[in-house]
């Protein structure tokens, strides 16, 4: 059976928006951007999302995607990441994958 996996790295610094990290801009007044890609993701059939994301925004992460936890795994990547390349050499190792799986990456 082939599953739809997606999967985001979210591991910036956010330092061009002073600490806020971009995931959690609004989109509208009660959506952020992270929320709607999971929401848009699992209207289109993945099966799976994985998040990479620094350790200091784990909980925060975690807490704002609960609802969707039978869906989304947060990966803490546990390090300091300066690229998209870093971040998802750090969450794959984490996915089981298998060789009928559809797998897309995108930014969030």
């Amino acid at each position: 059976m082939t599953r739809k996996i997606l999967v985001l790295p979210a591991g910036g610094s956010a330092e061009r928006l002073l600490g806020l990290p971009k995931f959690m801009l609004p989109v509208n007044v009660s959506q952020t951007i992270i929320r709607a890609h999971v929401e848009s993701a699992i209207k289109a059939g993945f099966s799976e999302i994985h998040i990479g994301i620094r350790s200091k925004y784990f909980d925060l992460l975690s807490d704002h995607l609960k609802d969707f936890s039978n869906v989304v795994v947060v990966h803490d990547i546990r390090i300091e990441t300066k690229t998209m390349s870093e971040t998802l050499l750090r969450i794959f190792p984490n996915v089981k994958l298998q060789p009928s799986d559809f797998i897309s990456i995108a930014l969030p």
